[in-house]
């Protein structure tokens, strides 16, 4: 420091030219106890500034510090990727502080033992570093149990490992500051008095001496009052408790926070032992430690809890720094409520979470995505498996499963991991100390920071009871549906049967209805030709020729009659009588219906053929047959071309093992083509020229019908028609099933 007594006039120069002044009269070298003073009291100065600076450097990092912790904890506990991402921002933030108030620390160390605690500091900072760096890849991977139970293993121990690093490197500063001082005071102290003897030698040099001296000893004491204000204002404005006690147990000396936390006033700490604010069950504790500091020791590091005025309690932090001598103790404490909140309610939420894991009913597992071994087990998976948690953790599938089964797990787990998925395993087989057991499982894997797998998840949820009641429940199903569906193919028998006889019913009601009509018209127009006959016939009794004319007219209409009896007849019998099936003789039969017909028509002129291939016997309902034939040969000789010179029919039939086929040719008229469906049709005619019902064709396609085969012609209009007959072949006699 410059003592200035002008613009241009300075100690220094001063002590120089006393110096040489002095060499000159006393024939002694005073310049280097001049210059040692001058230097020493810069170094008071520089001594001041720097422990100053160092102490300023301490708070810092305290605060910073605190910063660190708060902003980890935020992050262990949040659960908003906003908000982990903002607390690592502040993390980030507070750790480039704390690098920045450390290395500003490392430029103005001065002492081995000094250097030495820092050292300490810089370690822990690297491991609070990794610490934080854990936390937050547990946090941000969602892995919040293993980010809580970190944190409360190693937080805690973290913080009070850094705090007392930096109070024993706060208690150096001070401890040496305060002996550098002294030094350099005692060292100012005994220079003057060397400075002033020998300017007793000299009583114009000595006053000259004196009132520089005087000057330097005001601006030193001036700097040291300064120096002074400086220490009050930390003391006095210090986040943390500090204050001077004795070891009788009262404090002398207390800064504002005591009356600011506690609510108590200066007065009434100071009045009290201290005891008299320690939580009952801390007071023997705090005894202990206290009795450690009147032995001498040098620091003691400690947590109590002192009541507020309010009636609740703060966690105290202690630094503690004991005088032997004097019987002082010099104290700091950090108010450590919310850590110990928080603490505490880590610990009731760590609590929380296992009771949580631990009681539900279902297996959940943890396995490590490297090797895939057990790393946690819930109490569900042990009473699943049958095997203590204790001798499960650090195994694999392989050491408790078939291998079958442990492929079959593994092959399932690496899929997980290597696809990122969650996979949800409906069904799966697993052998415990039990037996076997079914159990529908789901797996995610867990990843770090990176996105890297870490852990794999398990949750297994045991489904024996329900696979058994299923399988139990699907054999009932099927032996039910088996029921069902033999009482439904005998619904679906009696529905259709019931269908096809309504169908068939409605066909015969409408077919009935005309059957009535016509066969009425047609029976009652011969009957009234009759009466009319026999009237003439009564008129022209004299005349025997008008006479035969009207009989012959009379056995026209009663042949006439009679063709449409009987076709009502064949038309009754196929529709009531059953199918009785047995050998038949198509080529005899062919030939009685073609000299029936030939001598009803008098139609001899026409060429009749017969072409029968009956190798393989025939069998069906001989009756019915018998009807199909004489109604196609009839039609054949009834609709002859007049003008044709060579008429014939031609009749042909082959059988085979499955059927026999009639085919009935002619010359004749044909049917025209738009006939051709209509012919089939209950009392449809072609033509007016020919006589007859129109039930021929009709009742040969339902006697068809009813033998289960097909009828079809092939007909050109003047040239004749030919119809094909399919009928099955009932070789063993039986009857048809219809």
């Amino acid at each position: 420091m410059k003592l200035s007594f002008a613009k241009y006039i300075t100690t220094g120069r001063i002590l120089v030219v006393l110096y040489l002044l002095l060499c000159f009269v006393e024939g002694y070298n005073i310049y280097p106890i001049v210059s040692l003073t001058n230097q020493s009291i810069q170094r008071y100065d520089s001594i001041a500034a720097t422990s100053t600076r160092k102490l300023n450097l301490m708070n810092d990092l305290r605060k910073n510090f605190n910063l660190i912790q708060s902003a980890v904890f935020r992050h262990v506990h949040s659960f908003s990727a906003i908000l982990m991402s903002e607390e690592e921002r502040q993390i980030d933030k507070a750790f480039d502080e704390n690098n920045s108030i450390l290395d500003e620390y490392q430029r103005i160390v001065d002492s081995k033992e000094e250097q030495t605690l820092l050292n300490v500091i810089l370690s822990l900072r690297e491991i609070n570093i990794e610490a934080r760096d854990e936390l937050i890849e547990f946090s941000a991977a969602g892995k919040k149990k293993e980010a809580i139970d970190y944190y409360a293993s190693t937080q805690e121990r973290s913080r009070l490992s850094y705090s007392d690093a930096v109070e024993d490197l706060t208690d150096y500063v001070v401890r040496h500051t305060h002996a550098q001082l002294a030094e350099t005071e005692r060292y100012i102290k005994k220079e003057r008095i060397s400075i002033n003897l020998l300017l007793g030698l000299s009583v114009m040099l000595a006053i000259i001496t004196g009132i520089v001296v005087l000057y330097a000893n005001k601006k030193l004491n001036a700097a040291y009052s300064e120096k002074i204000k400086e220490y009050q204002h930390f003391f006095i404005n210090n986040n943390d408790f500090a204050c001077i006690a004795n070891v009788q147990g009262y404090f002398e000396i207390i800064n504002p926070n005591f009356e600011k936390r506690l609510g108590y006033s200066e007065k009434e700490l100071l009045k009290n032992q201290f005891m008299h604010f320690i939580h009952p069950d801390d007071i023997g504790r705090t005894l202990q430690e206290t009795e450690k500091l009147k032995t001498g020791a040098l620091t003691v590091h400690f947590v109590n809890r002192y009541r507020k005025k309010k009636g609740d309690y703060l966690w105290l932090d202690w630094n503690i720094t004991s005088n032997p001598a004097t019987g002082k103790l010099y104290a700091i404490a950090r108010d450590i409520t919310d850590s110990k909140k928080v603490e505490d309610e880590l610990k009731e939420s760590n609590f929380f979470l296992n009771a949580l894991l631990e009681n539900i009913p279902n297996m959940i597992f943890v396995k490590d995505a490297e090797e895939l071994r057990f790393v946690r087990f819930n109490r569900a998976g042990e009473k699943l498996l049958g095997y203590k948690r204790s001798d499960l953790i650090g195994k694999n599938d392989y050491d408790f499963f078939p291998k079958e089964q442990a492929d079959f797990f593994v092959n399932k787990d690496r899929e997980v991991i290597k696809k990122g998925i969650l996979l949800d395993i409906k069904e799966e087989k697993i052998t415990t100390a039990s037996g076997e057991r079914w159990l529908h499982t789901k797996k995610i894997p867990v990843t770090d920071i990176n996105g890297l797998p870490f852990y794999l998840l398990g949750i297994s949820e045991d489904i024996t009871d329900r696979k058994k009641a299923e399988e139990a429940l699907e054999q009932l199903n099927k032996e039910l549906e088996k029921k069902v569906e033999e009482r439904t193919e005998v619904l679906r028998a009696t529905t259709n049967e019931l269908l096809e006889n309504n169908i068939e019913l409605q066909k015969i009601n409408s077919e009935l209805d005309r059957f009535v009509y016509s066969t009425s018209h047609d029976l009652r127009a011969p009957l009234l030709s009759l009466e009319g006959l026999l009237n003439l016939s009564q008129e022209q009794i004299d005349s025997k020729h008008k006479v035969q004319e009207y009989h012959e007219v009379m056995r026209k209409v009663i042949s006439q009659m009679d063709e449409t009896i009987k076709e009502i007849l064949d038309y009754s019998r196929n529709a009531r009588m059953d199918i009785s099936t047995e050998q038949l003789n198509i080529r005899q039969m062919a030939l009685n219906i073609k000299d029936n017909v030939s001598h009803i028509t008098g139609r001899n002129n026409i060429r009749f053929s017969a072409v029968v291939d009956d190798t393989v016997p025939f069998f069906s309902d001989k009756s019915r047959v018998n009807t199909v034939i004489n109604n196609l040969i009839s039609n054949a000789y009834k609709y002859v071309r007049e003008d044709e010179v060579n008429p014939y029919v031609k009749f042909s039939f082959l059988s085979d093992a499955n059927e026999g086929i009639i085919r009935v040719e002619d010359n004749g008229e044909g049917i025209a083509e738009e006939y051709k469906e209509q012919i089939f049709e209950m009392f449809f005619r072609a033509s007016e020229r020919y006589e007859g019902s129109g039930l021929g064709l009709y009742i040969c396609r339902e006697i068809v019908t009813r033998l289960q085969g097909s009828i079809e012609v092939h007909s050109t209009p003047l040239k004749g028609s030919t119809f094909v007959v399919k009928i099955p072949n009932v070789q063993n006699g039986s009857k048809l099933k219809l």
